[in-house]
């Protein structure tokens, strides 16, 4: 399926942004990744910035009901962690440099994820502290914050594609064998978390 001229827009700029950042980046740059003119460019989208955004948007409109889906499930809480490694793992290999995107920039970006948030209405925590405190009460867990279980398996799952080029050459690993372990990772990050907090 051939790739509209937006989609060429947005992933070309996320290139760009994830060589360069929002400061360094420079919108004939992006007209010349995507193969257009700079005014063509600017007919879908008016600024730098605009653009940024546009990106960081797409992103987190697609992961967070992902997320949110997840953790509202009938699941268990040590299923809803499964689920989610499973889940964000194999998002993030779509596009590896998601992560670098996403961190490289942050602190300029509350704002457009509280936006969404707001907008689906969602509220992570207390969906993640009400599972909490159910397998807390059924005698399953160790009581932890839920803010700490979500930055714990967020953070695991996104900084082993951050650090994936110091890791590849610290390990004389391969990209076929990197891929290989990326997929048991699913499995045994989930476990990991889960012992850390079982009872």
């Amino acid at each position: 399926m051939e790739q509209s001229a937006e989609g060429k827009i947005l992933a070309a700029a996320k290139r760009v942004f994830v060589e360069k950042g929002l400061d360094g980046a420079r919108m004939q740059e992006i007209a010349d990744e995507a193969g257009m003119s700079k005014a063509s460019l600017h007919y879908y989208y008016r600024s730098k910035q605009h653009l940024f955004d546009g990106i960081y948007m797409q992103v987190f409109s697609d992961v967070i009901p992902r997320i949110f889906e997840i953790i509202n499930s009938d699941l268990s809480l040590f299923d809803i962690i499964r689920r989610f490694f499973e889940m964000h793992i194999e998002f993030l290999k779509q596009d590896p440099s998601t992560p670098m995107f996403v961190l490289r920039d942050i602190n300029r970006v509350p704002h457009l994820l509280e936006r969404i948030l707001k907008e689906r209405n969602v509220d992570i925590y207390a969906a993640v502290n009400a599972k909490i405190a159910d397998a807390v009460e059924r005698g399953d867990i160790k009581f932890i914050r839920g803010e700490e279980l979500i930055l714990n398996m967020v953070s695991l799952s996104i900084f082993q594609f951050a650090g994936a080029p110091i890791f590849k050459t610290i390990g004389r690993i391969s990209d076929e064998d990197f891929d290989k372990l990326i997929e048991e990772r699913k499995k045994t990050l989930a476990e990991f978390v889960i012992s850390a907090i079982k009872r």
